[in-house]
Order: structure tokens, then sequence, then C-alpha cells
């Protein structure tokens, strides 16, 4: 028996369901084991030996803006070489995003600004220079607005530019005179008021 035409666009809607909701189970999915990924990928990064720690950053920026939070984020790591590996990496990434159409890299280029807030004031003075600079890049950058929130990605980038990098802070402070200890107050004695010679007693003064 065949089915009606009524009978045939429910049966197509409800494909169209399906798939659209095995699209969204899929793409949550895929969501939950990035972060989980990421979040294994931070806690390795923290237990390895310093260069080991370096190169794994190093290799995390060649899948190009994948783990892009691991990467920012390890621009604050304690251990030197592993944050200069990671701003170098973010700087190589920007450059090579350079060549793309803002079509391809405004989605990029969001991400990147959002978590450089995020993590930047934690950022020691003597590294916020080159977070400036990157900053005020992408604040630069010729985006495509119609793909997403221009305005948050201009606070995003002024809330790193904001910051004070440690030239600016040592200047900071040889600029200020030192303060002056406050003189000690002078204790003055109240100077005495002068007192009356009296005659001496039985003696009287002629008038004569």
């Amino acid at each position: 028996m065949t089915l009606r035409f009524s009978n045939w666009l429910t049966v197509l809607a409800l494909a169209a369901l399906v798939a659209s909701s095995a699209w969204w189970v899929r793409a949550k999915l895929h969501a939950w084991t990035h972060d989980r990924v990421t979040s294994e990928l931070r806690t390795r990064l923290g237990a390895l030996p310093e260069r080991q720690a370096a190169r794994l950053v190093r290799h995390l920026a060649e899948s190009d803006a994948e783990w892009l939070a691991v990467l920012v984020a390890s621009t604050t790591d304690s251990r030197a070489s592993v944050a200069s590996a990671a701003m170098s990496s973010l700087e190589q990434l920007v450059e090579r995003w350079s060549a793309l159409a803002s079509t391809d890299n405004s989605p990029r280029i969001a991400a990147l600004a959002r978590l450089l807030a995020e993590h930047a004031p934690r950022l020691p003075a003597e590294r916020i220079a080159r977070a400036q600079s990157l900053a005020q890049r992408l604040l630069d950058w010729p985006v495509d607005s119609r793909r997403f929130d221009a305005a948050q990605l201009i606070a995003d980038c002024e809330i790193v530019l904001r910051l004070i990098p440690a030239e600016e802070a040592e200047l900071r402070v040889a600029i200020v005179p030192p303060r002056t200890p406050a003189a000690p107050a002078v204790e003055r004695d109240e100077p005495e008021a002068p007192q009356l010679l009296s005659s001496p007693g039985g003696i009287r003064i002629s008038d004569d």
C-alpha cells in the first residue's frame, strides 16, 4: 500500500529531525571530548619537564587553532621556556592566518582575543608587552564583523592593552620622588613672664 503525499511529508520531516538531532548530539559530544582532552593536555604540560613541555606546546601549534586554549594558557606558565614557546607559537599562528581570507580567520581572531583577555591579567609584568603586541594586531585586523561580535573583540583586546608592562611599571617607580621624612617637631620652651622686682623688706624709698 503506497503512502499518501501527506504521509511522505511527515516521513521526510521526521527524517530531517533525526538527522539534525544526530548532528546536535555529535556536536555536543565533540565539544565535551575536546574540553576533556584540553584539560588533560594542560595537566600533562604541568607535569612534564620544562624542555619536553615546551616541545609539546610547539607541537600543539601545528594543529592550527585546535588547541588554542592550551597555547594561551601556557603563556602564563611559571617556566620561562614553556611560556616563550607558547607566545611564539601564537605569534606564528597569527602570521599564518594573515594569509587567509577574513571570512576564514575571523572566528580564529575572535577566539584568540577572548582567550587573551581571560589569561593575560595573570601574566608576569615582563610578558605583558608581547601579549599587548598580539592584541594590538588583532584589534587592527580587517575581520568580517558579520561572523562574530566586533564589539566583544574590541573589549577583549582593550583588557589586554590596559595592562601595565614591566617597562612602564619601572618607569612609574622611577619618576615618583622618594618621600622625605618629616622633620621632628622641635619643642620650644615657653618664655617666662617677666617678674617685678620688689624692694627689700623694711626699706622705704623716699620721695625726697
